[in-house]
């Protein structure tokens, strides 16, 4: 049975006509062929979207984690030397992009109401808690 004719009646194309169309996109890509882009992510587009979604735990930061991985990806894309694959390099682009967010929220903590409060002296028990301070080392 030729190509041709298994992918007709759905069988689909074997893995290595798989592997040689995704090079021919990633190259068509690196030479700016913006079409070709847009079928990498068409391809990938659900396994970066779930990953974002597991890691960050909300949608509107996932779509956002989804956005800047592709636009990375698509900025460096003539630094991709086929030493893996492309699902691996956008896996690891994206997982950066969501670690980079997760530690950007972690420095920038968000004041809530009651914590307005506590800035201001409105709560005296928050003005009673001292910062730790930092014990001396004992000279030897």
């Amino acid at each position: 049975m030729e190509l041709a004719e298994a992918e007709s009646i759905g069988l689909g194309a074997p893995p290595e006509s798989a592997a040689r169309s995704e090079t021919a996109l990633i190259e068509a890509a690196q030479k700016k062929d913006h079409q070709a882009f847009e079928e990498l992510v068409r391809l990938y587009e659900r396994s970066v979207l779930r990953l974002a979604l597991n890691m960050l735990r909300s949608p509107e930061d996932a779509r956002d984690a989804y956005q800047e991985a592709f636009l990375k990806a698509y900025r460096k894309l003539d630094t991709f030397r086929f030493q893996c694959s492309f699902h691996t390099w956008i896996y690891r682009i994206t997982t950066n992009v969501c670690l980079d967010q997760l530690r950007r929220k972690g420095v920038r903590k968000e004041v809530g109401v009651d914590d307005r409060d506590d800035l201001n002296g409105a709560n005296p028990s928050a003005s009673s808690r001292s910062p730790r301070r930092r014990q001396p080392r004992p000279r030897l």
